[in-house]
């Protein structure tokens, strides 16, 4: 079962043109009075035939301009006795798709603050966050685009640095959860607090939290392993800004149209700051990380990125600073990025490279 959201933004759906081999031979007007069929059509056939392929019971859809959603579908259902059909308003665990959302916070309080981005986060901490030496050097800079070093080892049961800070990359969630304890600490309030002042209250993204919901549970999705099989919801004992976020594709289509808003309008510096390449990741993959996002400059054409992976969900967000369009993916199963990853394509006309980036291929 399939639900959709239609909306008016035809600039952004003419942004899509060229997008479908099938309207090559049509007119630019003709094209843009039926492209937005055309994206229906393509995600009404692919959609099911892939939930299927992957076994993935549900899977939720925005595409988003500036100024609001372009398409939002549901498809599937969100429990296993199949009597919740899928929306733009069903939960999902959006995993570390809450990272973008936090440095999107961060980068707010900071130029609030005196909080420079660029200085030791030790600076800010009533304690140290590790014992050795050259980790207070850590930047807020380098714990949003993964160039701390800061890792754990779970043998020895404590952190430490991988290498250098700032000299390459390597993902980590731990960076995160400390940035979070020096945002908590120095602007006197709880993850959901701040985010909630600065993004999702402004926003009306009222069902977002970093904890799972407490008076609308039935809305949650079910997670589902690679076999298709029901998993037991996890337990978040707090809020963590890496991995714990909970949000609906019309909710995080929300936040990929602020991103895309303050980029086209350049009064504001935050999501400049997010763009602004820290640290290569994977040069065959024209990929680079940014404040939060991963970014991708293949063809000159910047597009940022990111995923979520927890037991049961996979999603993926995926914007165009050129097209001016984002597009967000969620899913209640562990194959769920093999579809997401097949749905990019079609709404932004290209097979990137970035596509094939490992941590888009997971095995757990």
């Amino acid at each position: 079962m399939t639900h959709r959201t239609k909306t008016k933004s035809k600039f952004a759906l003419f942004l899509l043109l060229g997008c479908f081999a099938g309207s090559a031979q049509l007119s630019a007007a003709e094209r843009m009075v039926s492209l937005f069929e055309e994206v229906q059509a393509h995600f009404d056939r692919m959609v099911p035939e892939l939930m299927e392929k992957y076994q993935v019971p549900a899977v939720a859809i925005a595409i988003v301009d500036a100024n609001g959603p372009i398409y939002q579908a549901g498809f599937g259902y969100s429990d296993a006795s199949r009597s919740r059909a899928v929306d733009e308003t069903t939960l999902f665990e959006g995993a570390s798709l809450g990272k973008p959302l936090f440095a999107h916070t961060v980068l707010h309080h900071a130029s609030a603050a005196s909080f420079d981005v660029q200085s030791p986060v030790a600076d800010y901490l009533a304690r140290p966050f590790m014992a050795e030496p050259e980790g207070m050097k850590i930047s807020s800079s380098q714990l949003l685009s993964h160039s701390s070093g800061l890792a754990y080892s779970e043998s020895a049961g404590r952190r430490y640095l991988a290498f250098s800070p700032g000299s390459q990359w390597q993902y980590s969630g731990l960076g995160f959860i400390v940035l979070q304890q020096v945002a908590e600490e120095l602007w006197r309030g709880s993850l959901h607090e701040l985010v909630s002042q600065t993004v999702t209250g402004p926003l009306g993204m009222e069902s977002t939290s970093y904890l799972p919901p407490k008076n609308d549970a039935l809305l949650l999705a079910e997670g589902h392993d690679r076999q298709g099989q029901r998993l037991q919801p996890t337990a978040w004992p707090s809020a963590n800004a890496a991995s714990s976020l909970h949000t609906s594709a019309r909710d995080y289509g929300r936040f990929l149209s602020l991103v895309l808003r303050e980029y086209i309008s350049g009064e504001n510096s935050r999501v400049a700051q997010m763009m602004d390449v820290q640290v290569e990741v994977d040069r065959a993959r024209h990929l680079w990380w940014g404040l939060g996002w991963a970014i991708s400059q293949e063809e000159s054409q910047p597009m940022f990125l990111h995923w979520g992976s927890n037991p049961g969900y996979k999603s993926l967000a995926v914007g165009s600073l050129q097209q001016g369009i984002a597009m967000v993916v969620l899913t209640n199963g562990d194959n769920g990025l093999d579809i997401a990853r097949s749905l990019v394509p079609i709404v932004f006309g290209k097979d990137y490279a970035f596509l094939g980036f490992y941590m888009l291929h997971p095995d757990d």
